[in-house]
């Protein structure tokens, strides 16, 4: 959803609008545990989200505990990006611009200069986290050219 509900809707024009779900819902010991994920845009900061904890406390909720990663945004005339997009575009001839997800990826663990480089493309059925996600062998085997030939070049840079 787009975090209306808590009190924090909002979109910046670098990553666009925040997202908000409810990941997982349990009842322990009689009471309701939920946790919440939060997708904000990159130019925020956490105080953001600090202020949506208030607005639920204030309606009776609880806060115990908050786990934090800041939002991941290289710019695209910056490095790995740059060497990345070229070697796209090289392998691909697709010229368009980047695409980018909300997700947590193993990116955010070699912040600040990591990116999630993935293997959908263009015209791809979407599949991925889903039951029989699945890849081409075509597809594969193109993948395989580009991150052999990514790997060389940020090596190489």
């Amino acid at each position: 959803c787009d975090g209306k509900g808590a009190g924090i809707e909002g979109q910046d024009d670098l990553t666009g609008a925040l997202t908000l779900n409810v990941g997982v819902v349990n009842v322990k010991h009689g009471l309701l545990e939920v946790v919440i994920n939060v997708r904000y845009p990159a130019t925020w900061d956490d105080s953001v989200l600090q202020r949506s904890w208030d607005n639920l406390i204030e309606r009776g909720w609880t806060l115990v505990e908050f786990d934090h990663t800041a939002p991941l945004h290289v710019p695209i005339d910056q490095e790995p990006v740059k060497t990345l997009l070229s070697v796209y575009r090289d392998h691909t001839g697709d010229m368009s611009a980047p695409k980018t997800m909300g997700g947590r990826t193993y990116a955010t663990s070699v912040q600040p200069v990591g990116v999630a480089f993935g293997a959908a493309m263009a015209g791809d059925p979407e599949v991925a986290h889903r039951p029989d996600e699945n890849i081409s062998v075509e597809r594969y085997l193109q993948c395989i050219r580009i991150y052999g030939d990514a790997l060389y070049r940020l090596a190489n840079t």
